[in-house]
């Protein structure tokens, strides 16, 4: 019974305006940390930008085996409708790309967007 009130009230608060944005934060922050098997890993000027269909979630992460060199963090996208990605600046997961075409995406996806580093 419980769950079909939860089902049926859904909905409801959705369309009533709550914000999506921390729940896909959320999400985008766990996709990054299962592709890179690091639940410790740690997250910077994460935002979400764009919309919610397609929007992107885009900061920076530093978790095992993932830096940019010398400890720094390394940028990652995550795109919330799945369409692409994840993906993480200098590091193929399961979905290879180029650094020319990650640079291009982070210009894209997340800078054009309205990311900004905080």
């Amino acid at each position: 019974m419980r769950k079909v009130q939860l089902l049926v009230l859904l909905p409801l608060v959705a369309c009533q305006g709550v914000d999506w944005k921390p729940l896909a934060l959320r999400e985008g922050q766990e996709q990054i940390r299962h592709m890179i098997s690091d639940p410790a890993a740690a997250f910077s000027e994460v935002q979400v930008v764009g919309d919610r269909q397609p929007g992107q979630i885009c900061g920076h992460v530093l978790g095992r085996g993932v830096s940019t060199g010398f400890g720094q963090p390394a940028r990652f996208i995550v795109y919330i409708d799945r369409t692409a990605g994840p993906w993480i600046e200098g590091w193929h997961g399961r979905e290879a790309v180029s650094g020319e075409d990650f640079d291009e995406a982070w210009q894209h996806d997340c800078l054009d967007e309205g990311w900004h580093p905080a």
